[in-house]
């Protein structure tokens, strides 16, 4: 292992790691072990204790490595890859071109792929990385007019297999898809208990984006003010291969806030054609689609955009509310393998203009409406979405068995996005279940 004392280090050229490697920093000189360091301050936009940071000066990237790395402590900044040719890849902190890459308490900040994709990180096909409590802050992917590059702000995956990101924070990051993270992988990449705020890409998936050759899944994140200027102000995904009935889309227990699209559709998440889309137990709240401000110029697909193509599509227990156009909105699908079964549509008349809108009718539909304007939450100006305990949403849920998924067994699904299991005869809807006590805030999710 190579360890590292805390302060700013002043990278001259780019370190090339072609063995494995273990980099720990934020030594103070007086452990015995690694162990020892303090790990996280409580607050969650500055968590980390005595930090090891590694500076590329905005002129280079700062590592490479083609075999196996762990990080732990190390702030990347500054880093920068400008690309030369059409067949150089990015990363403007790190690239890893192959082995396991183990990233965990660190933090990427302010660094640029030039002409190139992954801001802070680019995963090379062959690679496999986990991320775990770390934050990525400000990075971009800058293109120079090809889609194919300025992709993944923070982070571009390009091929098998997938990451697993876990306790994540994702904040002000942009690119042209993407804004923070863009997967082009076959096996499904997983991201957990994350939160993103204000990421924003210029055409696509202001937070994340799904190319079409894979799957995707999202349990328990909080996606709060993201923006693109076409299609899935949180979440968008292009079109999958036809026909292909192996590529899925996977969103259970987020929160979607106050997302946004300028010009497009799916305020909170557009979801191309060919994919199967599973989409359970969410809070959707003050997205839009088609404008800046809610009230002006909204189109259909303000909460939700879906799109036909796959072999089945299932929503069950979300919770809409605080919108003014269309919550969800399905194009071109077969209704004889939907199922869109106990989702509340707060505040809005039943069948008219703000709740839903299908090209075919559901076979299997149970979609719940409220009338009245009754509030589900703790402080939704303060982003908690924890339900209060006259809540509409609570007890509203269904418990039926859709395409082999049994709510009261999946483990991505009889659990809350803060852990607590769901119980009683019938869940509550959207992300969490109601409990006696005020919730912690919801992108509170650093722990020891």
């Amino acid at each position: 292992p190579l360890y590292l004392l805390e302060g700013v280090y002043a990278v001259a050229s780019e370190i090339e790691f072609t063995n494995n490697v273990q980099l720990y920093g934020g030594f103070v000189g007086t452990e015995s072990s690694y162990a020892d360091r303090p790990l996280h301050t409580g607050d969650v936009f500055n968590p980390f204790i005595n930090t090891s940071n590694l500076d590329g000066g905005g002129a280079i990237r700062i590592l490479s490595a083609s075999k196996a790395l762990t990080l732990h402590r190390v702030v990347f900044q500054n880093g920068t890859f400008t690309a030369g040719a059409a067949t150089q890849v990015g990363g403007g902190a790190v690239k890893a071109a192959g082995g396991n890459l183990t990233i965990l308490d660190c933090e990427f900040t302010g660094n640029q792929a030039l002409n190139s994709s992954g801001g802070a990180l680019y995963v090379a096909p062959g690679a496999r990385v986990n991320i775990d409590t770390s934050m990525f802050t400000n990075n971009m992917a800058v293109t120079g007019g090809s889609e194919d590059v300025g992709t993944g702000g923070a982070i571009k995956v390009d091929g098998n297999p997938g990451p697993t990101i876990d306790d994540c924070i994702f904040i002000g990051n942009s690119a042209q898809l993407g804004g923070a993270i863009d997967y082009d992988t076959t096996s499904p990449p997983a991201c957990f208990r994350s939160a993103f705020l204000n990421n924003h890409a210029e055409q696509d998936g202001g937070a994340m984006y799904q190319q079409g050759n894979g799957s995707a899944v999202a349990i328990d994140c909080f996606f709060d003010t993201n923006d693109a200027n076409n299609n899935g102000g949180a979440i968008g995904s292009s079109n999958a291969p036809w026909p292909n009935s192996n590529y899925f889309t996977w969103i259970s227990g987020n929160v979607f806030s106050n997302n946004r699209t300028l010009s497009g559709n799916g305020g909170a998440v557009f979801h191309g054609f060919g994919y199967i889309a599973y989409v359970y137990h969410n809070t959707f709240h003050a997205n839009a689609a088609g404008s800046t401000t809610e009230a002006d110029g909204l189109v259909d697909g303000a909460w939700i955009h879906g799109r036909g193509g796959g072999t089945a599509q299932v929503f069950q227990n979300n919770l809409f509310t605080g919108h003014l156009d269309t919550a969800l909105h399905v194009e071109g699908f077969s209704g004889a393998n939907m199922a869109v079964d106990s989702n509340l549509f707060a505040g809005q008349a039943a069948g008219g203009p703000n709740d839903y809108s299908f090209a075919n009718t559901p076979a299997l539909a149970d979609l719940n409406y409220m009338t009245d304007t009754a509030n589900n939450y703790i402080d939704a100006a303060g982003k908690n979405f924890d339900l209060v305990a006259t809540a509409p949403a609570r007890d509203a849920g269904s418990l039926n068995v859709y395409k082999g998924v049994d709510p009261t067994t999946d483990t991505d699904l009889n659990h809350d996005r803060l852990g607590r299991p769901r119980t009683g005869s019938s869940f509550d809807l959207g992300a969490y279940e109601f409990q006696d006590f005020t919730a912690v805030t919801d992108w509170m999710i650093f722990r020891d």
